[in-house]
């Protein structure tokens, strides 16, 4: 059986431009091309790509000054984010459509196993740089806002997107790695996207109570996208003091809707009279037509080392994006025949592995993953199934042992952390388990069964005040969908055996 944090991942797949569904799905032809796939491992990216190197190398730089001048416009300061996304940067234009859609410039998505990923084609990062900063937006104000509403998820995107506005980058130097660091890259973030600017003029206004109770899906003619970014962009420069406000609770991880009403109650939703003066003052601005923007300047490190990605790997991973998949025939059809191919590319490939035992029903493939720990010591997708096919009951010492391994080969890997944590919590060393729950919650922040996972060891350490803020925070943040009985039958539990409890040791000596 998967662990608890890997079963629960849900794929958020956020559709670059519009929201569509994908294409017909196809398999991935990757033994015989011109360009063997890459693996290029930077501060803040794995990039697995066909483009020739001394292109991969130039697509590294974009990545990190993208990254770097998202994360300057965000903060206003020095920071760090942790944990990398992973991109997968196709050549061939032709051959990204025909993996994942011909409507689309590229996709965003959590991968099946938790990764946060973003697919494109080279040329279309050339050809429209914003696109790529508003998904990388998104990516990164998931760590600092944990709990967005679609309006302001959208309109913080759109607002931060044309940082990517700059000069290209010149070819750097070729070879296997590469430093380059460029203090003078510029940005500006607040201006008029290149999207938005004929709908500006020409899109129909949204009634503001609709806008804040939108849940995102298909916005045809980007109406709800443009009142997203206007809404943020009149906040940021006719509320600035309450959208701090806003942003400091959301931040804090406050309830979205609680956060607007206490930041802006001049603006309640459920009071006819107050939209209809937020309507009209948004609607005052878009006429006006002055929308100022700020300029970010960051410096930027994009060295980075190469590696392999051998074609088994690469075609699961690529199979783990498009999770978002319809539940066809066809669909279920090709990811059969991916998982196959896989496997005889390497039968021992540990993602193929357990694919195969989830579509065909069968047990967990625990001696399949012992030999393909074995044959790729050093695979953490390796170790982390392994130790999650494992029964905490009957194999607690193995489980925790493989958990360990994958911490140790991948730390930026939420789920292993948190999994690991839950192991050591069952064995009564809540003490041990606390720093591996707290680093996998700052790993994925928006994951309520992370927090809960921190919370769960909180409350065995005693510490209620905090556990009950984290858990009540994990129990609204649950949605309908998944196995998240455990986190909603926690609280009721939690609550009175908290009431009055002291701080407790529960660490085996």
């Amino acid at each position: 059986m998967l662990g608890r944090s890997l079963l629960v991942v849900t794929a958020l797949g956020f559709l670059l431009l519009a929201f569509h569904a994908w294409g017909a799905p196809e398999t991935f032809a990757c033994s015989v091309r011109d360009n063997p796939w890459r693996e290029y491992g930077s501060r803040h990216f794995l990039v697995d790509t066909d483009v020739p190197r001394a292109d991969a190398a130039r697509l590294v730089t974009r990545l990190e000054k993208m990254y770097a001048l998202v994360l300057g416009a965000l903060m206003r300061e020095p920071a760090e984010i942790p944990g990398r996304a992973r991109v997968l940067a196709f050549d061939h234009p032709a051959e990204f459509r025909a993996l994942f859609s011909d409507r689309i410039d590229g996709a965003w998505t959590d991968s099946s196993l938790g990764e946060p990923t973003i697919a494109l084609y080279l040329v279309g990062l050339e050809s429209n740089p914003e696109t790529v900063a508003h998904e990388l937006t998104h990516h990164v104000s998931r760590y600092l806002f944990p709990r967005q509403q679609q309006w302001f998820s959208e309109g913080l995107a759109t607002f931060i997107q044309t940082v990517g506005n700059t000069e290209p980058v010149p070819p750097p130097s070729t070879g296997s790695h590469l430093v380059r660091s460029n203090p003078s890259v510029v940005g500006a973030a607040g201006a008029v996207p290149r999207q938005l600017a004929l709908a500006l003029a020409e899109t129909a206004p949204v009634h503001m109570r609709d806008l804040l109770e939108w849940r995102g899906g298909d916005d045809a003619y980007a109406s709800y996208h443009l009142y997203s970014w206007l809404l943020y962009h009149w906040l940021w420069n006719n509320r600035s003091r309450a959208l701090t406000l806003l942003e400091a609770r959301l931040a804090d991880g406050d309830d979205p809707a609680e956060a607007w009403k206490a930041s802006l109650p001049e603006f309640p939703p459920e009071d006819p009279a107050a939209m209809a003066r937020l309507e009209k003052a948004v609607e005052s601005y878009r006429r006006q037509g002055r929308f100022a923007f700020y300029q970010v300047k960051a410096a930027t490190d994009a060295a980075f080392s190469e590696a392999e990605i051998a074609c088994a790997d690469l075609r699961m991973v690529l199979l783990g994006t498009r999770t978002s998949w319809p539940r066809s025939e066809d669909a279920r059809a090709v990811r059969r025949t991916e998982i196959d191919l896989a496997l005889r590319e390497d039968p021992v490939e540990p993602v193929a592995l357990v694919e195969r035992a989830t579509l065909e029903g069968g047990p967990p493939p625990l001696d399949g993953l012992r030999e393909a720990v074995a044959v790729h010591p050093n695979d953490w997708r390796a170790w982390y199934l392994l130790g999650a096919q494992f029964s905490l009951e009957r194999d607690g010492a193995e489980q925790e042992a493989a958990y360990r391994k994958a911490v140790a080969l991948n730390p930026d890997y939420a789920s292993a952390h948190g999994d690991l944590a839950w192991s050591l919590l069952a064995k009564g060393r809540a003490r041990e388990a606390l720093p591996f729950a707290n680093r996998a919650l700052d790993l994925a922040p928006w994951s309520p069964y992370l927090m809960d996972t921190l919370a769960a060891v909180a409350a065995a350490l005693g510490q209620c005040e905090k556990a009950l803020v984290l858990e009540r925070r994990a129990n609204a943040m649950t949605g309908p969908v998944g196995p998240s009985h455990e986190i909603i039958a926690r609280l009721p539990a939690m609550e009175p055996r908290c009431k009055g409890a002291a701080p407790v040791a529960t660490d085996n000596p």
